[in-house]
């Protein structure tokens, strides 16, 4: 039974809308940081290099945090 009448507080809704969007946000963040640490690519073979190094770790991220985000997917539901 929730709190409130029914109604989940401000903090469940806020809970799952970090779930949500900080492993989004945080890949974000990778993927563009990288392509601002990176040189850009001069050649068809340096480019194919780059976007698999700004993908792969912009995917690496989402997933690894992602994971540890659904660890407080129970907190949500209280």
């Amino acid at each position: 039974m929730r709190p409130f009448g029914g109604v989940a507080p401000l903090s469940v809704h806020t809970l799952r809308a970090g779930i949500i969007i900080g492993p989004i946000g945080a890949s974000f963040l990778i993927a563009t940081w990288l392509s601002n640490l990176l040189p850009r690519a001069s050649s068809p073979l340096t480019a194919v290099l780059w976007i698999a190094i700004v993908g792969g770790s912009s995917l690496l991220t989402l997933v690894v945090l992602e994971r540890a985000a659904r660890r407080l997917l129970p907190l949500a539901h209280a």
